[in-house]
């Protein structure tokens, strides 16, 4: 009985998640967004379209300013080792896409 019972309370948390994603969270997606160089959006967006009427306070729940920028540092440094930055990193993506459309023979050079 405990079985059934776990596997209904998973089934129920499944489509209220599912209903919550596909009704809720994407009413407030911004399409727009690439990466989170364009973080914290000013406004609030509903249906894709900015609502001036509801600015955001570009704030965590803790009060702490949202600094994208840092942020990325902080997880950069996270998940990759050696004390990467940023523009390193990209840098060397574009080394590597470069070799490898290169390889493909795509392009002479992407940058």
């Amino acid at each position: 009985m405990e079985k059934k019972r776990e596997k209904l309370v998973f089934l129920i948390f499944h489509i209220y998640f599912y209903r919550y994603l596909e009704i809720e969270h994407l009413l407030y997606c911004y399409e727009e967004a690439n990466g989170m160089a364009s973080l914290p959006l000013r406004f609030v967006y509903v249906d894709g379209a900015r609502d001036p009427s509801r600015p955001t306070t570009a704030t965590l729940p803790n009060g702490d300013v949202i600094n994208t920028t840092n942020s990325y540092s902080r997880l950069l440094s996270f998940f990759t080792s050696g004390g990467i930055t940023p523009e390193k990193l990209r840098e060397m993506g574009y080394r590597k896409l470069d070799a490898l459309l290169r390889q493909v023979g795509e392009k002479d050079d992407v940058h």
